[in-house]
């Protein structure tokens, strides 16, 4: 069949080549303006594309939605374009949002913002009816910032519970505690290689392409999209107890090693095809995609208003990084290390010198570490405080990289970990419950966040705070608060001697560490006020 294009003249052919290429060359210019105003956070999605294997597929993210556009190139040609410059309100909301993210160091929020301005870029530029023209692609950008590592400890959870009652519905003996269970022929854990996330990143970004390219009706496509985000939770849990089975049944002489993994990724692509044909039954005549440019736009580009919302878009966008900087001259100052004042036993509780255990909590760069151990009346806790006078990424209260041990851990395991609310006096705030054990002991831990006067284990409600303390000058202080008790059977019974220990010495921890954050802040004003 012969394209249309052929019968124009050459000199209209290289018009309509110009008209065809130029909207796709817009959105390139656009995306390189948006990216040097913010190299940081643009750069730091690469760096974790690059050192992830989670997140290596980030690589081709933009390479496919180019594609997606080259494929509407004769479409957009003769689209509409007209801008919209009220849209650079919103531009201004979500550079503020970035800001924000910015400041506390929320990293994947601060990615998901950039992609947003971009998009907020492009439809303020070239306006609605484009923006609707080229909806998927654009959003398919969004699987290119690295996120779902707050999926991983429920989807743990999820998938040991999956694995145990599916031995036991099968009739092996299991006995759980956590995310461990044992079989008379081994033990078994959940890591956190184990939780699926992998499988569910992949198959919600093959099934949000394959979606688009398949379906034309929307309801269609967002039957499917939640369709691969579902599948492949289950699918972990019956590859989880596959795996299991397979070592049970061969005495664990398979399935116990490296080779599980591969058992996995190869079970996992068969899950990826069985999701792909069940997908074919109910797809959509493929749209005729024209090859040429036919027709014209029914408005011409009014070149002059474009590139003056463009102007102002990226001026706009300018703004938040100038005051990042400004805001985080303040941040520079990191006073020296200062003590913590000393919290002696209160209400029966006195100090010791015997530790309960050698473990340590496991947090990235505090300033101060503060330990202690107590005991009364035969009850005994022991308190860690890791305190953080600024917040900054890799040395903050509020990170992944906080956590109570490393996996694998040659000595300890942690059973699990849930959130819940401690009412010491009614006056309750949120606490992350966890189990953690070796050869020869069993501790139950409580731990939670202190900032800036308020104590929550919800990283989202510690991240306001640390907002707050920011727009108003203030340097956020925080801190990590750990305690441990032992415990022999059920960790339930344990909780009676923390909650104790949280009615009696909570003020202590509170004020000492409220001194410690004003004695910050007042030096961080006097080194200000030199200048």
């Amino acid at each position: 069949m012969t394209e249309s294009v052929e019968t124009h003249p050459a000199s209209n052919t290289e018009r309509f080549s110009m008209a065809a290429w130029a909207p796709l060359l817009g959105l390139v210019a656009l995306l390189v303006a948006v990216v040097a105003i913010y190299p940081d956070t643009a750069f730091s999605m690469v760096f974790i594309w690059e050192r992830s294997e989670t997140y290596a597929h980030g690589f081709l993210i933009i390479p496919i939605a180019a594609w997606l556009l080259y494929r509407l190139r004769y479409r957009l040609a003769v689209t509409d374009i007209r801008p919209a410059p009220w849209v650079l309100i919103l531009l201004a909301v979500g550079g503020f949002l970035w800001l924000l993210t910015e400041l506390t160091g929320i990293q994947v929020g601060r990615q998901l913002m950039l992609v947003s301005l971009y998009l907020g870029m492009v439809l303020a530029v070239f306006g609605w009816r484009f923006g609707l023209r080229v909806f998927f692609p654009m959003v398919f950008l969004y699987f290119s910032v690295p996120m779902g590592e707050s999926l991983i400890r429920p989807m743990m959870n999820f998938t040991a519970d999956f694995t145990v009652r599916a031995l036991e519905l099968t009739g092996i003996p299991v006995y759980s505690e956590g995310l461990n269970f044992y079989l008379p022929t081994g033990s078994w854990s959940i890591v956190e290689g184990c939780s699926g996330v992998r499988y569910l990143i992949a198959s919600i970004t093959l099934g949000f392409l394959y979606a688009y390219l398949t379906y034309q009706k929307a309801w269609k496509q967002i039957l499917f999209i939640l369709l691969s985000a579902g599948l492949p939770v289950i699918a972990n849990g019956v590859r989880a107890y596959m795996i299991v089975m397979i070592g049970h049944l061969s005495d664990m002489k398979l399935a116990a090693g490296v080779d599980h993994l591969i058992y996995g990724w190869v079970f996992f692509g068969f899950v990826m095809l069985f999701l792909f044909w069940l997908g074919s039954f109910w797809r959509d005549e493929e749209p005729d995609l024209p090859q040429s440019l036919k027709g014209e736009r029914e408005h011409p580009v009014p070149v002059g208003r474009l590139l003056v919302t463009a102007v102002l878009g990226l001026a706009v966008l300018a703004i938040w990084p100038l005051m990042a900087s400004n805001i985080a001259e303040r941040q520079a100052t990191t006073p020296p290390a200062m003590a913590l004042g000393e919290l002696a036993g209160e209400n029966g509780w006195s100090l010791t010198d015997r530790r309960l255990s050698t473990w340590l909590p496991d947090y990235e760069n505090p300033q101060v570490e503060y330990f202690r151990s107590y005991e009364k009346d035969g009850k005994r806790v022991d308190l860690f405080i890791e305190f953080f006078p600024r917040q900054q990424e890799g040395s903050e209260a509020v990170s992944s990289g906080n956590r109570l041990i490393v996996e694998k851990h040659p000595v300890w395991r942690q059973l699990w970990e849930r959130s819940r609310t401690s009412e010491p006096e009614g006056k309750g705030f949120s606490v992350l419950h966890s189990a953690l054990m070796s050869s020869s002991q069993r501790f139950l831990i409580w731990r939670w966040v202190w900032m800036s006067g308020d104590n929550t284990a919800s990283a989202l409600k510690a991240k306001m705070l640390e907002i707050r303390d920011l727009l108003v000058g203030k340097t956020a202080a925080g801190a990590g608060i750990v305690l441990l008790t032992p415990y022999e059977e059920r960790s339930e019974k344990a909780e009676p001697v923390l909650e104790e220990f949280v009615r009696d010495m909570r003020p202590s921890i509170d004020r000492a560490l409220a001194d410690l954050s004003e004695r910050v802040n007042a030096y961080i004003d006097s080194q200000q006020e030199s200048r």
